[in-house]
């Protein structure tokens, strides 16, 4: 008789799903800021980015964790 581990949550790999396509959205706006010299739209996007960025390395961690 053998024991099935119970199912991981999907909710780590989703969230990484919808960071990863902020962090696209966040990343044209912060260029297109560059570009345009809106540099008041262009640092807080780039600052979002690595919110963002940090947020992604922790639901990795997560998801490791839980799938081990």
């Amino acid at each position: 008789m053998s024991r099935r581990s119970p199912k991981p949550s999907p909710w780590p790999r989703r969230f990484m799903y919808i960071t990863g396509v902020v962090m696209v959205i966040f990343f044209a706006v912060a260029l297109n800021g560059l570009y345009s010299g809106n540099f008041a739209l262009a640092f807080p996007m780039f600052a979002g980015l690595t919110g963002l960025m940090l947020f992604m390395i922790i639901l990795l961690f997560l998801h490791n964790r839980m799938n081990r």
